[in-house]
């Protein structure tokens, strides 16, 4: 939201932003304590990993979304 929203000509709401970084920290700790443990099931509770858990790591990942530079 506080990358995003400006790009998109968006206000900021600082306490919506806040409220989604909480909420992603719990999700994200939920998901290291359970399912990132060093020999912890994946997702479906599988020893191998499937597209679901390829599918988590994409969604993951576009949390690092970086705020370009404007041209």
């Amino acid at each position: 939201m506080s990358v995003l929203a400006p790009v998109v000509g968006l206000p900021l709401n600082p306490k919506a932003i806040a409220e989604d970084e909480k909420v992603l920290s719990t999700s994200l700790e939920k998901i290291e304590s359970f399912w990132l443990q060093e020999n912890g099931p994946y997702l479906l509770g599988s020893d191998q990993p499937s597209i679901e858990d390829l599918s988590l790591v994409c969604e993951i990942m576009q949390l690092e979304v970086r705020q370009l530079p404007r041209f």
